[in-house]
């Protein structure tokens, strides 16, 4: 991930003239996409020894179930297997998406991870990473605050997306 944070960041100061254009206007075109980043999310979520597929699935539906037209489209009841190749490329799809397909995307990844109520270290940073790729700011409730545990971090309040 954070290759994929460091190219986008970089890649205005490499090629100057580049520009993302939105071509993604409905969540339709983007679906297999987003189910992908949503399962990676939901099953670093749970990569503990004691979590169950069932956690990791309902974690994963949960996600799905925030995107826009989630009751019009095909939803498998697992998440998805991929590697970082597949991810990188779904996440580069995202980022041509229109800013509020991306503020959905951002805000069912934030879902998903705080499904439980406990955001893991390896769950921060994989949706700080996927909200700064989608240029999507998040709140600073993954910022670890004085006196307050982890797992009763508040929820996100959904953010809009600056393109």
């Amino acid at each position: 991930m954070l290759q994929l944070i460091l190219w986008h960041r970089l890649q205005p100061s490499i090629n100057p003239t580049s520009t993302t254009t939105v071509e993604f206007t409905s969540i339709e075109q983007i679906w297999p996409d987003s189910l992908l980043v949503l399962s990676v999310i939901a099953r670093v979520g749970h990569s503990q020894p004691d979590a169950s597929t069932e956690d990791i699935a309902y974690a994963f539906r949960s996600g799905v179930f925030r995107l826009p037209k989630a009751g019009e489209q095909e939803k498998p009841e697992i998440p998805l297997s991929c590697n970082f190749t597949e991810l990188k490329k779904s996440i580069e799809r995202l980022r041509l998406a229109t800013p509020e397909l991306k503020q959905a995307i951002v805000d069912a990844c934030a879902h998903t991870v705080l499904l439980d109520h406990k955001v893991t270290p390896s769950e921060g940073d994989l949706l700080r990473a996927i909200a700064m790729t989608l240029d999507c700011p998040i709140p600073p409730f993954l910022n670890p605050q004085p006196g307050v545990s982890k797992q009763k971090q508040p929820y996100p309040k959904r953010s809009s997306c600056n393109e």
